[in-house]
């Protein structure tokens, strides 16, 4: 049985069965692999530490389900979403089930893409949640990923 409550300031979700807990925070958790929404146009995040330029160079648009996986002082993973404003939960989903398939061995996983603007917080919240869990079968046309060369 899967439980969901509301805690603090966001949701823990349980599956004893997976043994899964996903929490949906304002804060990103210590240590965890941090998935960091890039849209296809406008201003990089800072904490990417690479401008639009580079990602183009590298391969990575910003697209809705593309990731880059980036390597710097901790693991960290670039999850296009694309063109701005024009985010929705199925958009979100598909970006969270992408971060995850792209560091499959890691456990313990944070991202901003619930604060993704335009998307009602609790379907955000609830896509992210749905995207991570389903990480091993859900695909899309559209997801890509990518890493860093060494």
């Amino acid at each position: 049985m899967t439980s969901v409550r509301e805690r603090g300031a966001g949701i823990t979700l349980s599956t004893p069965a997976t043994r899964t807990r996903i929490e949906v925070t304002k804060s990103p958790a210590t240590g965890a692999i941090r998935g960091i929404p890039v849209a296809s146009s406008g201003t990089v995040p800072k904490e990417v530490g690479l401008d639009r330029k580079t990602l183009t160079t590298l391969g990575f648009q910003g697209n809705a389900g593309q990731v880059l996986v980036l390597t710097k002082e901790q693991l960290a993973v670039a999850v296009g979403i694309g063109e701005p404003g024009t985010a929705d939960a199925a958009r979100l989903r598909d970006a969270a089930a992408a971060f995850a398939r792209a560091v499959p061995r890691y456990s313990s996983l944070s991202t901003d893409l619930a604060d993704t603007p335009g998307v009602p917080s609790e379907a955000a919240a609830q896509a992210v949640t749905e995207g991570i869990l389903w990480r091993g079968t859900h695909t899309t046309s559209s997801s890509r990923s990518l890493r860093l060369p060494p």
